[in-house]
């Protein structure tokens, strides 16, 4: 039997730990939410996002999305900020969000996400998340989706952000935000478990209780597999167990001015590196907001297993025009590389990288490439 968008937490307790352990390994990986851990978009491989390692319990004072993005109240991204002061609620739920940015390219947003009555526990998952009627996707980070309310991350009340990468196919000057919570109240008295049992689960349900384990997931008892402690988006199966109602929150932003300052900038020349191989920067673009940047090693001999021995060779990394590398750990949105083939069937070896705050970077940077015996090969790019 199959359970779309579930994730298995602790399955099959007779089974020897490293199985369990191998399988909700396995789980995780199929989870729905996966998309946004895909290239863009939901590569937002927002990795680390940026100071986002907290879920903040207590309203803060002052939280806004240069806050929630790490940023200084002064950074060059505060010009494309927009107040937009939008909320809604549904039974004790609401959701408040304050600020926004974009630069055409990214959405980025402060949120504040509370249920005012903790006797109730209610789940909450992202129902619908639209830019112009196109979907978007949470960034997965320190998120009120497929959270209970109170539960394993909060007490109620979660106030963080979100940062999402927009098609590129978006049109207009105006961005449409709009988001559809749904909120599931189990209808049965909810008991809290502190460590998933299932002797302890079967008990509780068989007097009648909704049984959530560690404040986090939800159960699914089923005839072949037995009690699954699972996590994720709710699917229909799941849901019949909640009362489902939503709350829908939505803003609009002016596309022009994160447009109007975004800049191509100019590329340097492609150099000649070991073995004849060709690096080259393939594109370079500036906001207020982010750096993206692209590479590429073509070997002399640009088969595939040729440009995958390059990847025994060294890797990518931001540097300076000297060479130095740059500590970009909590500003890095993007960091992806691979091997791709091209139109006339010859294969090289790329890095994608995107960085917040340029303004942070010293004025030359190069996406360098550098050997395992310490030599980097650099191709820097004057970025002001």
């Amino acid at each position: 039997m199959k359970y779309d968008n579930l994730e298995l937490r602790a399955a099959f307790p007779a089974m020897p730990e490293s199985c369990r352990s191998a399988l909700m390994d396995a789980a995780r990986s199929v989870k729905e939410e996966a998309p946004v851990k895909r290239k863009i978009p939901a590569a937002i491989l927002i990795a680390a996002l940026l100071m986002l390692t907290m879920t903040i319990a207590i309203a803060a004072q002052g939280w806004d999305v240069l806050t929630f993005l790490g940023l200084r109240q002064d950074s060059g991204a505060s010009q494309l900020v927009e107040p937009v002061s939008a909320q809604a609620s549904a039974g004790s739920c609401s959701i408040r969000i304050d600020s926004a940015i974009t630069d055409g390219q990214y959405l980025a947003f402060d949120w504040t996400f509370e249920n005012n009555n903790p006797d109730q526990h209610i789940y909450v998952q992202v129902d619908s998340f639209t830019a112009n009627g196109e979907t978007v996707f949470t960034d997965g980070t320190d998120d009120f989706h497929c959270c209970w309310f109170p539960g394993m991350f909060n007490d109620g009340l979660m106030q963080n952000g979100n940062l999402t990468l927009l098609p590129e196919t978006l049109a207009g000057d105006t961005l449409h935000v709009e988001m559809t919570i749904g909120l599931y109240a189990p209808k049965k008295p909810v008991y809290m478990m502190d460590a998933f049992d299932e002797d302890l689960a079967r008990q509780k349900l068989g007097e009648g209780y909704y049984v959530i384990p560690q404040g986090d997931g939800f159960l699914i008892d089923d005839p072949e597999e037995g009690l699954l402690w699972a996590g994720g988006r709710l699917n229909s199966a799941a849901a019949v167990d909640f009362t489902h109602t939503e709350m829908t929150v939505s803003f609009d932003l002016d596309l022009t001015a994160g447009r109007a300052a975004s800049r191509s900038l100019t590329r340097p020349t492609a150099i000649t590196i070991q073995d004849n191989a060709v690096l080259e920067c393939t594109s370079a673009l500036i906001t207020p907001l982010q750096l993206h940047m692209t590479a590429a090693i073509t070997p002399a001999e640009a088969t595939y297993e040729t440009v995958c021995s390059w990847f025994e060779r060294g890797h990518f990394a931001l540097t300076n025009a000297s060479g130095s590398t740059l500590d970009i750990d909590h500003a890095l949105l993007i960091s992806e590389n691979g091997v791709t083939e091209q139109a006339d069937g010859a294969w090289l070896l790329y890095a994608d990288m995107t960085i917040l705050d340029p303004a942070s970077l010293p004025d030359q940077v190069s996406l360098s490439f550098i050997l395992t015996d310490g030599t980097v090969y650099v191709a820097p790019i004057t970025i002001r």
